[in-house]
């Protein structure tokens, strides 16, 4: 004797014939959510569906439902996702627009046996509801793209403005050193000169006249050397040249 996991008792040999119709059942009943979903795909697949084509739908979904049988809304959504992923937006348009033209073969069809009629409004509410879904998470999509592309243009303008105005600030400073430089050397310039007057006074004109070249020349070259320095040193670091 055996003893089945339901706690039937069986003779040996027996099959427990509950727990395989059960099995066989569940899997009939997936391949039918597969079929209804192959189906549903197939009225995006082209632009337009003859009519023929259409009354055959029908006419097989009317016998699956008739059965007993039932739509699968998450393997209806996976399987429009997966196609919509290959072919895009234009895949639901499709899809979207062949539905409501099926949906006019149903009603008509149904005037004479509304027995199904329930079963096909949810699934026809069940495709409209997946391609709307869809349709918006397309939308904000593009919508996150464009303002992401937005902003990173805008970062690349702001990113040139603060290296134009650091570029402007660098130039300020080089410009300031340039002419306190000059100043500096300007009022050096003429400390030494006084300078030299006031000691030389006491000497020969002609004297004091040639003293007073040879030392602004000295004094010259040696501001000539400190503007050098200030252009070599500081200017151009600051302007990156």
């Amino acid at each position: 004797m055996s003893k089945s996991k339901d706690k039937n008792i069986f003779i040996d040999g027996e099959i427990n014939t509950k727990t395989k119709t059960s099995n066989n059942k569940h899997i009939r009943s997936k391949d039918v959510y597969r079929e209804i979903a192959q189906i549903v795909v197939e009225l995006g697949d082209s632009a337009e569906v003859k009519n023929s084509r259409l009354e055959a739908i029908y006419k097989r979904l009317n016998q699956i439902y008739s059965d007993g049988n039932r739509h699968s809304y998450s393997i209806i959504s996976a399987s429009i996702k997966e196609k919509a992923r290959v072919e895009g937006n234009v895949f639901l348009d499709k899809l979207e627009e062949n539905t409501e033209t099926f949906y006019q073969v149903v009603e008509k069809n149904s005037i004479k046996n509304p027995r199904n009629l329930m079963s096909f409004n949810k699934l026809y509410d069940h495709i409209k509801l997946e391609c709307n879904r869809m349709s918006y998470i397309s939308e904000v999509k593009d919508e996150l793209a464009k303002q992401q592309k937005e902003l990173a243009d805008q970062q690349k303008i702001v990113g040139e403005d603060v290296k134009q105005a650091l570029d402007d600030t660098k130039t300020l400073y080089a410009n300031m050193i340039s002419i306190i430089s000059v100043f500096v050397a300007i009022f050096a310039l003429i400390t030494v000169n006084a300078n030299i007057s006031f000691k030389l006074t006491t000497y020969n004109m002609n004297e004091v006249f040639w003293g007073i070249i040879v030392v602004n020349i000295f004094v010259m070259l040696c501001i000539i050397a400190l503007l050098l320095a200030v252009r070599l040193l500081i200017i151009n670091k600051l302007t990156g040249k």
